[in-house]
């Protein structure tokens, strides 16, 4: 990704005068926005493990749903579309999700669920 320009990098020698490695430095941001386009958030919370709830905001890390109940036709279409997408159920109804958060404003959203901007805007926040 460096190489191709989709992540930015500062590459410097290590001790230059001895012909040493280039090395990369890369922004907490960058590094932070490109986990989350690579792999669900769900996946990069798992990654960090006890760092997770100090790194993520409080409404990024995910939560278990044990009180959902559909019908069953909506669950089999779920696990269905989700099978066909080559993804994880989880992961296809979270990005299904994501797109139904355009219903309105991220500033609307905030004041129905403060906390809602530092969520969806991390790590750039």
């Amino acid at each position: 990704m460096i190489e191709s320009g989709e992540l930015h990098a500062d590459v410097r020698r290590k001790r230059k005068q001895l012909g040493g490695p280039r090395l990369a430095w890369i922004t907490w941001n960058e590094l932070a926005s490109t986990a989350l386009l690579r792999w669900t958030v769900v996946q990069v919370h798992d990654a960090l493990g006890k760092q997770a709830n100090r790194v993520l905001p409080r409404l990024l890390r995910p939560v278990a749903l044990k009180s959902l109940r559909l019908p069953e036709y909506q669950v089999r279409l779920l696990e269905t579309l989700a099978r066909e997408a080559g993804v994880s159920l989880e992961e296809f109804v979270f990005t299904s999700l994501v797109n139904l958060e355009t219903f309105g404003t991220p500033e609307e959203i905030e004041r129905l669920l403060p906390g809602y901007i530092e969520a969806i805007r991390f790590p750039d926040v």
